[in-house]
């Protein structure tokens, strides 16, 4: 298991890849996706399933997507 820190640096890691990716896709597509599944196919994300669980709650097509990691 990874210490306090860690964690802490991961899931912000985590979020701050989530975030770079929606936005990634809103300058090349224009919109952000419904879904997470959407980033991982099409714009090289790589999340650790068995390390954190992803929030993606999307608001509208052209406001950034809500995101919360949560670690294992």
């Amino acid at each position: 298991a990874l210490s306090s820190a860690a964690s802490d640096v991961y899931k912000r890691q985590i979020e701050n890849g989530v975030r770079k990716a929606a936005a990634e896709c809103y300058a090349v597509e224009g919109f952000y996706p419904d879904n997470i599944g959407y980033l991982i196919e099409n714009y090289d994300l790589h999340i650790d399933k068995n390390s954190c669980i992803v929030h993606y709650s999307p608001v509208s097509s052209n406001i950034m997507p809500d995101i919360k990691v949560i670690a294992k």
